[in-house]
């Protein structure tokens, strides 16, 4: 009789995770320009608002993602009071749009960086917090080898 032995692999999963903070969000615009890390091209997005839902966020800036990572994003936002209160829910006035872009696949490097932010007819104050950073999260490296 043969024996057979199982092997199972659970992967820590952590995808790459960029930050956009948007404080005094108003009515104005902005063009977010990546540098591609690996041919060191700049790539500009259309023009988004800087009070854009999750949504209209996610459709600006997944292009970049997609071409140079092949890589699906997911947009999550998050609108705080001047506390840093978590006030989607309440009446309270937002202080500050939080965006958190996470790529949907595992990769070996970084997808930018650097990144430029230009505001069109804004007041709005916007901060990224890139992927390499010390507060940006980095992917945990894609499963290799023969199974």
């Amino acid at each position: 009789m043969k024996e057979i032995q199982q092997m199972g692999v659970v992967p820590g999963y952590r995808f790459e995770r960029t930050t956009l903070r948007i404080e005094n969000p108003d009515n104005g615009t902005f063009i977010w320009t990546f540098k591609n890390p690996k041919t060191e091209k700049y790539i500009p997005t259309e023009k988004i608002s800087v009070n854009a839902t999750a949504s209209e966020m996610r459709n600006g800036v997944r292009g970049y993602f997609s071409t140079v990572k092949s890589s699906d994003i997911t947009v999550a936002r998050y609108q705080l009071d001047e506390d840093g209160n978590n006030c989607s829910c309440t009446n309270k006035t937002v202080h500050t749009n939080l965006y958190e872009i996470t790529l949907t696949r595992l990769i070996t490097d970084v997808t930018f960086t650097t990144s430029i932010v230009t505001k069109f007819s804004s007041q709005s104050v916007l901060t990224v917090v890139p992927p390499a950073q010390e507060a940006g999260t980095t992917s945990a490296a894609p499963l290799s080898g023969k199974f």
